[in-house]
């Protein structure tokens, strides 16, 4: 493996996900909603308290 990209791929682990305070709320609706709620009715729900994301990151 060349050395540019073992360095790249550390960096990388190493970085925040730009996501990750989404995913923690999704995860919250998730558990709030007795885990039946399908990427359907979590993405309605950010929808509505006002959080534009695309149902693919969901």
């Amino acid at each position: 493996m060349p050395k540019s990209s073992y360095y790249y791929q550390l960096k990388q682990i190493k970085a925040p996900t730009k996501y990750a305070a989404l995913r923690a709320r999704i995860l919250e609706l998730f558990a709030e909603t007795s885990k039946r709620y399908g990427y359907r009715r979590i993405h309605a729900l950010l929808a509505k308290e006002g959080l534009c994301v695309s149902e693919k990151i969901v």
